[in-house]
């Protein structure tokens, strides 16, 4: 069958089933592209600081008037180095500069363009002055724009060798006297680096930078064969959901494997931990098992000693074995190594632009769509009879390849409501696991149902049926698709 392309739509959920068928270091006064200054709505005035007190002035570009959010959601002014708090002890004169490490509440939040913190305390303007308030309704915006202050929000800084275990970097951090509200660079330190910790004057715990990069040199690794660059964080020790933020706001995501020879150089890869996490999670109780990244999942190697089931909770994530290759389902709040994917020429695809093709089939009784011709049969058969009858109709089962094929599916070959499983034309005759369709087509698209796919191991082949709703199991009827001429 010939490949095409659809824009997605929204659609009926479709569930499949799986059956067996047989920088230089520097002081941080300075203004950088994440800091703003801070605008009163209904007076146009910036706030800023006046020994220990917040002031409003007219708003200019220098120096004493750049915030900017930074770790644990404080609000940090670049020229006093002091964070915004409140010390709700005091009924009145609340809001204050503090230093960054103080134990007064620091956290901000924002909500309709009001800013909020402890005790439902609000930023608001008075007599010149900003004051906390349990009800202003006073609106703050970043200078220049109409954006909330929260419109672009902090982004952990994760973090690799140094001695703190891939934690992320914390800011601001103290050296030398100086609050440092960036990853610095310096003799010392093997690239920029951060501390994970407030003061590294006093703990010394650090970390190498993660962010984002062109290409893959410095904390990459290529691969001409696979078309990947890998970062392998072996002395981490993070949660699956900590590791996946770390990847993403690198440009990256975390590892996904779709063939043999991928797993191959991963398994022959030399100095890496033990066991590490990979993108494949099950974090919805009403879906299955999917790549972080959304490639398709048809590629599989389950370790067959451990179930691929979810842990107690209805969410579970998967690590690997290095040494094996195997797969293991577990529990996503662990604490262990990752490694992060992205692609060796990461350009964007231009895909061709969707049209309509109007369709006639020679038949009255098969449903015209798109360029193909569809025939939902009605009989229970196994996979191979239901895949030589198709044949006899010189058609083949069905290949999905986008949400506009299900929606095909689910709205006019069962009118909304697919109570039998069907068999689909893809299937599974390889171990390792890999999934094709019959037709020859691209596997693009995978939806799998809860705890699937879940390959017996070692018995093949392994076939697969959707299932428009969940239901008793009525038998398996089959679709055929042909290509008009």
């Amino acid at each position: 069958m010939a490949t095409r392309r659809a824009t997605p739509r929204r659609v009926a959920e479709l569930l499949v089933l799986l059956l067996a068928c047989f920088a230089l270091g520097e002081p941080s006064g300075h203004a950088d592209k994440d800091s703003f200054t801070i605008v009163n709505e209904n007076t146009g005035k910036c706030i800023t600081p006046l020994n220990d007190w917040i002031v409003a002035k007219d708003c200019d570009k220098t120096k004493d008037m750049f915030w900017k959010w930074v770790s644990q959601h404080r609000l940090f002014h670049l020229q006093s180095q002091k964070c915004l708090g409140l010390d709700i002890t005091k009924p009145t004169d609340s809001l204050r500069m503090f230093s960054c490490d103080s134990d007064a509440m620091l956290w901000w939040k924002c909500e309709d363009h009001s800013l909020y913190g402890a005790a439902q305390y609000r930023l608001a303007l008075k007599g010149g002055h900003a004051i906390a308030s349990t009800n202003s309704s006073d609106v703050w915006k970043k200078g220049g724009s109409e954006e909330s202050l929260c419109a672009q929000p902090y982004h952990e800084i994760y973090t690799r060798d140094g001695n703190s275990n891939g934690r992320p970097c914390e800011f601001p951090f103290l050296v030398n006297g100086t609050w440092h509200h960036e990853c610095m660079r310096d003799g010392d330190h093997n690239g920029l680096w951060c501390a994970t910790t407030f003061n590294y004057e006093y703990e010394g715990k650090w970390g190498i930078c993660l962010q984002p990069e062109n290409g893959c040199e410095d904390n990459w690794e290529k691969n001409e064969q696979t078309g990947g660059c890998y970062q392998f964080n072996s002395q981490a020790a993070l949660s699956w959901k900590e590791a996946y933020i770390s990847c993403q706001n690198q440009g990256a995501d975390l590892l996904s494997i779709s063939t043999a020879a991928e797993l191959t150089y991963l398994k022959e890869k030399e100095g890496i931990a033990k066991v590490f996490w990979i993108g494949l999670n099950q974090l919805y109780s009403a879906r299955g098992w999917e790549w972080s990244d959304h490639k398709p999942l048809n590629f599989l190697n389950w370790d067959p000693d451990v179930s691929s089931a979810p842990t107690i909770g209805g969410s579970s994530c998967a690590k690997m074995d290095a040494y094996s290759g195997l797969w293991q389902s577990f529990s996503c709040e662990a604490r262990l190594p990752y490694v992060c994917k992205k692609l060796l020429n990461n350009t964007v695809e231009l895909t061709d632009v969707w049209t309509y093709s109007d369709t006639r089939c020679d038949a009255a009784d098969w449903l015209p769509n798109d360029g193909f011709c569809y025939l939902l049969v009605n009989e229970s058969d196994s996979w191979d009879k239901a895949h030589m009858k198709c044949k006899t109709f010189s058609s083949d089962l069905i290949s999905i390849h986008s949400l506009a094929d299900v929606e095909v599916i689910v709205t006019k070959l069962h009118k909304g409501d697919a109570k039998e499983e069907t068999w689909t034309g893809l299937r599974n005759v390889n171990t390792p696991t890999l999934f094709q369709w019959s037709d020859g087509t691209e596997v693009t698209l995978t939806y799998w149902n809860e705890n699937e796919p879940n390959v017996p191991y070692n018995k093949t082949p392994n076939c697969v049926s959707y299932l428009g709703k969940v239901g008793n199991l009525l038998g398996l009827i089959y679709v055929l698709i042909v290509i008009p001429d």
